[in-house]
């Protein structure tokens, strides 16, 4: 009698064990960037210094991305989760070994520890794999073959960022001082012109999402309910972001915590949780239900940050 085959019947072996190590791989990024966090605690004034998003972001990436590659190995999702698990939180080690080099005491290699970060951040976001993970959801294939001019300048425009940012003049790393870049030149300057690199990378991971919701109308069936899952972590996510930054030019102009909590929240659960799901189908067409309760919460919410935004306002004027 035929065996139903699996989805990794027809996998080496060793492809499970390189997801699973990968992952683990990631996971140990993510500890190491909180250990500096905990030993540079004293130079360490604000969440954005502290790597808050080095060390929780790495977590669901990680699992996510795992189990991903070990279920659906020949998707190129989960292994772009692993891949952005481990740099994002190598560059949180980066940044806190150059918080311990310059506030506290000198260590070594810093000045080429430190070139690293940038150039391997830029591999993240926000070209690279952020625009092509909106590129390529969820079957690893692009919507159609207008796009692949697209996707040919954003990889283009990612290794033209990498070698800027390998020459670039100086190192300017949160919660840190200034470091010289072993390989600097006097005209890639960060601040200056080259400093537009990430206007235009900006453009592209937007493009891209948009490209995204447009897929998302014209798709139908599995598909659309797969793409409808991103969509949702991905909107969730820029709602929030965009109340935060109401609230931070408003109601709340000295607060440094609640941006990075809503790209902890959004980008470190909401978004690897939700293509978890559409990937792997699970409960896949429960979407409409949590997208009601969501919306429901999210309206007794809103009122309730109105309310006390008004109270706030009214006080502070009276």
């Amino acid at each position: 009698m035929a065996t139903q085959a699996t989805p990794t019947a027809d996998v080496p072996r060793r492809t499970p064990r390189l997801a699973l190590g990968l992952g683990a791989i990631g996971l140990l990024t993510a500890v190491g960037a909180a250990a500096f966090a905990v030993g540079d605690r004293q130079a360490i004034h604000n969440l954005d210094a502290s790597s808050l998003d080095a060390i929780v972001l790495p977590i669901g990436f990680s699992l996510i991305g795992a189990l991903l590659a070990a279920r659906r190995p020949r998707n190129p999702i989960g292994w772009m989760f692993l891949a952005m698990a481990v740099l994002i939180g190598f560059d949180g080690m980066v940044n806190g070994y150059a918080i311990r080099s310059t506030r506290f005491h000198p260590l070594p290699l810093i000045r080429w520890i430190a070139w690293s970060h940038d150039w391997t951040n830029w591999l993240v976001f926000p070209v690279g794999l952020a625009a092509f993970f909106y590129l390529l959801f969820p079957d690893g294939h692009l919507q159609s073959r207008r796009w692949r001019w697209f996707a040919w300048f954003a990889g283009v425009l990612t290794a033209f960022g990498m070698l800027g940012f390998m020459f670039e003049r100086t190192i300017v790393l949160s919660g840190a001082r200034a470091i010289r870049n072993p390989l600097g030149l006097r005209f890639v300057d960060t601040n200056g012109d080259f400093g537009l690199i990430w206007l235009v990378g900006l453009i592209v991971v937007v493009v891209a999402m948009s490209g995204m919701f447009v897929r998302t109308r014209r798709a139908t069936g599995e598909l659309r309910q797969q793409l409808r899952w991103l969509s949702f972590g991905t909107l969730l996510t820029v709602i929030a972001l965009a109340i935060a930054i109401v609230l931070e030019f408003t109601v709340l102009p000295n607060d440094d915590t609640l941006f990075p909590l809503v790209v902890v929240l959004g980008y470190g659960v909401a978004l690897p949780v939700s293509c978890g799901v559409a990937i792997l189908k699970y409960r896949l067409y429960d979407i409409d239900r949590i997208i009601r309760r969501t919306a429901l919460y999210g309206l007794l919410t809103a009122i309730l940050v109105a309310i006390y935004a008004v109270l706030v306002v009214g006080i502070g004027t009276a």
